[in-house]
């Protein structure tokens, strides 16, 4: 299936892509309105992949049921973000993604880059 037609059967939908180019806004008014009234959209990879202002129209309308967020396009959440005031979004600290393997994952990718660039090579985490 493809992401549209996921995005109309979807109860939940989780997004775990990375923010580039083709991710930014990729959730965004025309497929939040494309979902279930009883959906629930998961977002813990990045902000902006979810184009907020249409997400709390769609959440305030009835367009879809809620909201899980880890991230958000402006971090930390401003103390005026509607979200905050919100029964049908939750929102955590940019945590979700901390897991004993994750901590061990992430000093590895530090140190691997490091000996890349010092070696002169490239590193496959570079920032592009």
């Amino acid at each position: 299936m493809d992401l549209d037609e996921v995005i109309q059967v979807a109860d939940f939908l989780s997004i775990h892509v990375p923010l580039i180019k083709d991710t930014y806004h990729l959730i965004n008014e025309g497929r939040l309105s494309q979902m279930k009234a009883n959906a629930v959209i998961i977002n813990t990879a990045r902000g902006p992949i979810i184009d907020e202002a249409a997400l709390v129209d769609a959440l305030t309308k009835g367009v879809i049921a809620g909201a899980a967020l880890d991230v958000l396009e402006e971090e930390p959440v401003s103390t005026n973000s509607p979200f905050l005031n919100m029964e049908n979004v939750i929102i955590t600290p940019h945590s979700a993604w901390y897991s004993e393997e994750a901590m061990v994952e992430l000093r590895k990718k530090a140190a691997l880059n490091i000996v890349h660039v010092l070696s002169g090579s490239t590193t496959p985490y570079a920032l592009t």
